[in-house]
């Protein structure tokens, strides 16, 4: 409550006050809490809050995304831009559900096509529908997701993030290192179906069971705009015979595939499919 009653006390000053109080603690870590407090009473009304935040280059670029999601800045456009419009989940975020929230409104107030990335941490069900809740209303903020080295532990994560991706212009979508059921890849892929605009698609050292290659080759036959399929690193289990029938009458240009495969590939497509371009790694 001391924080609060501080940023109270600065919010009651005139602007020259105000100006001189925030000018001699915003860049100090012991008053990030009371500076976004004022932002939260502010609103950014005032000069001093958007001069000594929000345009204020030398402050910590996170600490200023949670300043404008407490005083609900409009134009989030220049602060966005301060992260490349990319916004990163990683196991060193202490408060997940909050950055989502802070994250969420400062995309869908910038103009700007972003990228979202979850690196080497679980993806949580609350932090998802945190996004969403600004993104849905945004459906050109959010261009590229990408999953790596992480986690979609249950089925209501995963609805939950179909719900992201159905309501995004999605262009690229990547997961790679990341463990998913059958059950949970057939559905995201459902999700993943209903996103006309992808052109490339990245999965990326996984096991795909026959299971999976039946949920991506229903994906394959959708597609219409697909240009890249990157499968570098991927085990293949089972049957999956009809996921490379459904990649000769795609639209897809560019095949990323396992070293391994190379034979058999040459063997399955046709004369027509092999003059994609087709790139093998080990």
């Amino acid at each position: 409550i001391q924080e609060f009653l501080a940023a109270y006390s600065i919010f009651s000053m005139d602007e020259r006050e105000q100006w001189e109080c925030l000018r001699n603690i915003v860049s100090n870590d012991r008053y990030e809490l009371v500076v976004k407090f004022f932002c939260g009473l502010d609103q950014f009304n005032s000069r001093p809050a958007s001069v000594a935040i929000c345009k204020n280059d030398s402050l910590n670029t996170d600490f200023v995304l949670e300043c404008a999601y407490e005083g609900q800045w409009k134009d989030c456009k220049s602060i966005a831009a301060k992260k490349s419009n990319t916004f990163t989940f990683t196991n060193k975020s202490e408060l997940l559900p909050y950055q989502a929230l802070v994250y969420g409104y400062v995309m869908s107030n910038s103009g700007a096509q972003c990228e979202l990335y979850w690196n080497n941490c679980d993806v949580g069900e609350r932090e998802l529908k945190n996004l969403h809740q600004f993104l849905k209303k945004y459906p050109r903020a959010l261009t590229k997701v990408s999953i790596l080295h992480s986690s979609l532990p249950s089925s209501l994560v995963v609805c939950a993030l179909c719900q992201i991706i159905e309501t995004q212009w999605l262009t690229v979508f990547t997961i790679s290192h990341t463990c998913l059921s059958d059950d949970a890849f057939q559905m995201l892929f459902e999700g993943v179906s209903l996103q006309q605009r992808l052109t490339i698609l990245c999965l990326n050292y996984m096991s795909l069971t026959e299971n999976k290659s039946a949920a991506l080759t229903s994906f394959l036959i959708k597609a219409k705009l697909l240009q890249c399929l990157d499968l570098r690193g991927c085990n293949f289990e089972g049957n999956y015979l009809g996921m490379f029938s459904a990649l000769q009458s795609s639209m897809v240009q560019e095949l990323h595939f396992p070293a391994l495969l190379k034979d058999e590939m040459q063997n399955i497509m046709t004369e027509d499919a092999l003059k994609l371009m087709i790139y093998y790694h080990d």
